[in-house]
């Protein structure tokens, strides 16, 4: 699994791997929450999904989700996934309930620095996200590190973070070192 707040990169970096290493496949979790928010509340604004999914929206979109993952069963599998969620309000949680039946071997935590995401958002965001000043970026980036910190001590398995420096090319080389000791890890196990 990898996570990271909006904006940090973990498409790029992730859409980069998998060119270089055709045997896995991604699911993005933010797609399947997306869709099924867009088509329940009839809106078709991403950064509007935190004001308008429940706790009983995002359980739905939990067991889809898993029923996705057992679709995947003959590929390598990366989950891109946000577990916190910025509302004009504060920051909303939601926990991945389905995370003990998805047989994640790892997770990786992409960051970056508040200076640069202000610059990637204010610049180059297609997305239209939530605006955070540096220190919300801060606060942000803490409560997910604190989220993945959480969910490798429960699950038992090993999590990395990883920082976006934006040299992708390094980033991508970053990660497939991550991703071959995750799976030299599992099979020690």
């Amino acid at each position: 699994m990898i996570t990271g707040i909006p904006g940090v990169g973990k498409s790029s970096i992730i859409n980069g791997f998998v060119k270089e290493n055709e045997s896995f496949n991604i699911l993005e979790y933010g797609n399947i929450i997306q869709e099924f928010i867009f088509k329940k509340y009839n809106i078709n604004e991403r950064n509007r999904i935190g004001d308008y999914a429940t706790s009983k929206d995002v359980s739905d979109c939990d067991k889809m989700f898993l029923e996705r993952i057992c679709e995947e069963t003959f590929r390598d599998l990366i989950i891109e996934a946000h577990g916190i969620v910025k509302l004009d309000f504060g920051y909303k949680y939601e926990p991945f309930r389905g995370i003990k039946k998805a047989s994640i071997d790892g997770i990786v935590m992409i960051e970056a620095s508040p200076k640069r995401l202000i610059q990637y958002r204010l610049n180059h965001d297609d997305k239209k996200r939530k605006v955070e000043n540096f220190r919300e970026i801060e606060l942000h980036q803490g409560l997910l590190r604190n989220e993945v910190m959480t969910y490798v001590s429960y699950l038992e398995i090993p999590g990395y973070f990883m920082l976006n420096n934006s040299n992708l090319r390094s980033c991508i080389k970053n990660l497939n070192k991550i991703i071959r000791e995750i799976k030299r890890g599992k099979s020690e196990r």
